[in-house]
């Protein structure tokens, strides 16, 4: 089942080096960051049984996460895809490959839309990706900087469907291989500042705490998984959601906890 270690790093300052151990603060709160969890690349996933958060209108959203591959070949990060439908719903896609990396958003359904960042990824490596829309222009941010931007093409009223955390939805043809942690959605477009005050020199920071921002966007938090320092806090198949939300995921064919957490 679940296996760990991954890393990645770009021409923007490169990526961090994965470390066992990470600590932050903000507002005044202790923050902890010790835990991340690891897909084994073969049927390892997470998933939620909650669609309704995820009914991104027109106006915005965001998704953010920490991660770190094992592996070269092009993989699905999430998938956010309810059970009967396959209309305009997004996933996140990867190969860490040296020159010929990828990050790739991609909305089935609408006409097979997607934003394509390509840089220098390497394995073994963490890095920080957050994907933001306004409506008509969205924008990826990899380590705070932005590095693909697409206009005009994603007015799309995303259809509600639950979270898929690991894999590319129904099957197990695209897994992923290495360490998630830290994953994040927002019913509002984040901004390059705000990218860069949670990338925060590639050490997470608490998401709950309007600290963590540029602009204080915790209003628009609608899930947060700490992958291990949640309520769960490093044990059983529950990942809670940090959000005021409540929609937990569930660990599914046996991803494992892994120390090695970016810092």
């Amino acid at each position: 089942m679940g296996s760990s270690t991954i890393s990645l790093g770009l021409g923007l300052g490169g990526g961090k080096a994965a470390t066992s151990s990470g600590t932050s603060g903000g507002g005044g709160t202790p923050f902890e960051n010790l835990k991340s969890v690891s897909f084994d690349g073969t049927d390892d996933s997470m998933s939620t049984a909650s669609s309704s958060a995820f009914a991104f209108g027109t106006s915005g959203f965001s998704i953010g996460l920490w991660f770190n591959s094992n592996g070269t070949s092009n993989t699905n990060i999430f998938d956010f895809r309810s059970s009967g439908g396959s209309l305009n719903v997004p996933s996140l896609w990867l190969r860490t490959n040296g020159g010929s990396s990828h990050i790739r958003y991609y909305v089935q359904g609408n006409g097979g839309y997607k934003v394509n960042c390509y840089d220098n990824l390497n394995t073994g490596t963490w890095y920080h990706v957050l994907i933001a829309g306004n409506g008509t222009t969205t924008s990826i941010y990899l380590n705070g900087n932005s590095t693909a931007v697409a206009s005009g093409s994603d007015n799309t009223n995303y259809e509600a469907a639950p979270l898929t955390i690991g894999k590319y939805f129904g099957n197990n043809s695209y897994t992923w291989n290495g360490l998630i942690d830290e994953f994040a959605v927002w019913d509002a477009c984040l901004d390059g500042n705000d990218a860069s005050a949670i990338y925060n020199s590639g050490t997470p920071n608490d998401l709950t705490d309007a600290g963590s921002y540029n602009t204080d966007r915790t209003s628009n938090l609608v899930g947060y998984w700490r992958m291990g320092d949640g309520t769960e806090a490093g044990s059983g198949t529950t990942i809670y959601d940090m959000s005021s939300n409540s929609n937990n995921g569930t660990l599914v064919n046996g991803p494992t906890y892994s120390t090695t957490v970016p810092s």
